[in-house]
């Protein structure tokens, strides 16, 4: 099963994208920074703050379709696990929209 995380530099969205790997499952995650996609402190134990190893990150925004869509692509499940995004308003309906039209792909 391939899975796309946003929200995988979080707390949930990490420790979602490390447990889907180590059971085999492909992972693609939708990040603004990768160096900020490492193993959990919730289940990674002594490996916690190392890189994720196997995850393919794609460096982007959840406000951007184009991003959105790249992650997407071939997926069979999606998780948003608390994306933070600037609070306006403008940019909630943005991220939304993106979300919602890259599931409908």
């Amino acid at each position: 099963m391939s899975i796309a995380v946003f929200g995988a530099t979080g707390g949930t969205g990490g420790e979602a994208a490390y447990q889907a790997l180590a059971r085999g499952e492909a992972v693609t995650a939708l990040v603004r920074d990768k160096s900020r996609v490492v193993i959990p402190q919730g289940s990674g134990g002594s490996k916690a703050g190392q890189p994720l190893a196997g995850i393919n990150v794609v460096e982007g925004t959840v406000t951007n379709q184009a991003d959105v869509d790249k992650v997407f692509e071939g997926q069979d499940v999606s998780m948003e696990c608390g994306v933070r995004v600037p609070t306006s308003a403008i940019t909630a309906t943005s991220t939304t929209k993106c979300l919602a039209h890259g599931l409908h792909q």
